[in-house]
């Protein structure tokens, strides 16, 4: 199906175990450095061929692996499938998250902290799009801590409405390549308070810009940040203008001419 002028490229190591041995390949890395380290990952690189040039998400994440100086290497951003809408109207203190509800995401941190809004009678309203096996979990906590402005929403393929109606992007993650939720996010004039996930976090969050870090797994952090940021609505309208702003590197036709420029360079240099 290939020819040997064909540039592969392979978004797995464990897709690589069965690439051709006579081809120019690249492994699109789309996760952390954690993820390379890992013990799985180790093994499969045992049997997988090597790939001729590595693409890395990050700056970040390239320079902690470190692959060979005999492969080339570089990053590039993923893009945002959303348009870029300015929108710095205030939405009545309406917090949003989109993800698979599944450990990596840490869901239960989402209810932690509305927990924690609920208790010092910030009012919020907090919309979850996505399904997971802790779902269930997270719906029991609801009931048990009576949280009726926690909702949870399943079925939506375009959430750009959602993203237009709200102030915050709440991302709890433990770990991430680089989350496109958040980009999107971004796209869309959403600030982002997110946990610290080490790779990505530099890359694009500017703090103050287009959001805030939260050093630790911590809800009382959250929810300090949330409520210092919705509470000033002059500065919320601000924060969400350059929240745009910051939004440009991920147009999809800056990211297109960048995957045009690398690859270009790939195909030079075999």
């Amino acid at each position: 199906m290939t020819s040997n002028e064909d540039i592969i490229i392979f978004p797995s190591v464990e897709l690589m175990i069965y690439a051709p041995r006579k081809r120019n390949v690249v492994r699109h890395f789309h996760y952390n450095s954690r993820s390379y380290f890992n013990l799985p990952s180790r093994l499969f690189r045992l049997f997988a061929r090597k790939p001729n040039s590595f693409v890395f998400l990050t700056e970040a994440t390239k320079e902690k692996v470190h692959p060979s100086k005999n492969i080339y290497s570089t990053s590039i951003l993923n893009p945002s499938r959303f348009p870029k809408i300015l929108n710095s109207e205030y939405h009545n203190n309406t917090l949003i998250s989109a993800c698979r509800l599944e450990d990596q995401k840490d869901p239960m941190l989402m209810m932690e902290i509305a927990l924690e809004l609920k208790k010092r009678n910030f009012p919020f309203v907090y919309n979850i799009y996505g399904k997971g096996s802790l779902k269930g979990k997270m719906i029991e906590f609801k009931e048990k801590h009576n949280l009726d402005n926690v909702n949870f929403v399943e079925g939506i393929t375009n959430l750009t409405p959602e993203y237009l109606s709200s102030d915050l992007f709440i991302l709890t993650s433990k770990f991430e390549g680089l989350p496109l939720s958040a980009i999107e996010a971004t796209s869309l004039s959403v600030p982002i308070i997110r946990r610290e996930m080490s790779d990505p976090t530099s890359t694009f969050m500017i703090e103050g810009e287009n959001g805030f870090i939260i050093p630790k797994r911590d809800p009382k952090l959250f929810a300090d940040k949330i409520i210092e940021t919705l509470s000033n609505k002059n500065y919320l309208v601000e924060l969400k203008k350059s929240t745009y702003l910051t939004s440009k590197r991920f147009d999809e036709s800056e990211i297109y001419n960048r995957w045009k420029i690398e690859l270009e360079i790939m195909f030079n240099s075999y």
